[in-house]
């Protein structure tokens, strides 16, 4: 029996936001940068669950994407489709690791503000929250950027990429 598109973009994204709900907190472990004198804090819990559901649909959101791109413009071959991915994911990535740098960087900054205030002998610590950290805005940006990339490069008609064909041309 053959599923429909709809039906499969419902699946897959009730699959993917279950991975993004049980990987939410290891991701975030894993791309905040451990900076001295930082301690990362849940403000509240209201505020941890909201961005985990956020996060969990961006997650849901991305075979979803895959398939919208696939039958807009269409990307039909095999080869095609993984360079898709490939390029979704590598936007992700380096907008991943342009919150990282951006993360260290806000942190080493409010470091050396706490550093200009007199502790009177006490350790100087900064406490940042989950509004400073937002992973689901940047990786939803790597969704929609990597898809407006595959979509230019890889469609069918007037592609940029792997659709130019060359022909030769007799002169009599």
């Amino acid at each position: 029996m053959k599923l429909s598109t709809p039906i499969k973009a419902i699946v897959l994204f009730i699959l993917f936001f279950g991975a993004g709900w049980a990987s939410y907190t290891d991701l975030l472990l894993f791309t905040v940068p451990q900076v001295k004198d930082v301690s990362w804090l849940k403000c509240c819990l209201s505020e941890y669950f909201m961005n985990k559901i956020l996060y969990s649909v961006v997650i849901g959101l991305l075979p979803v994407s895959f398939i919208i791109l696939w039958k807009r413009a269409p990307v039909i071959s095999t080869g095609r489709r993984l360079l898709s991915i490939f390029i979704v994911l590598l936007c992700i990535s380096l907008l991943t690791f342009y919150r990282y740098k951006r993360i260290r960087a806000i942190a080493e900054e409010k470091i050396a503000y706490e550093r200009t205030i007199p502790h009177y002998g006490r350790k100087a610590t900064v406490q940042m929250g989950g509004a400073d950290i937002n992973a689901e805005n940047y990786i939803f940006l790597g969704i929609l950027t990597g898809s407006l990339v595959s979509y230019i490069l890889l469609r069918r008609k007037n592609g940029l990429l792997l659709s130019h064909k060359f022909t030769v041309v007799q002169e009599e």
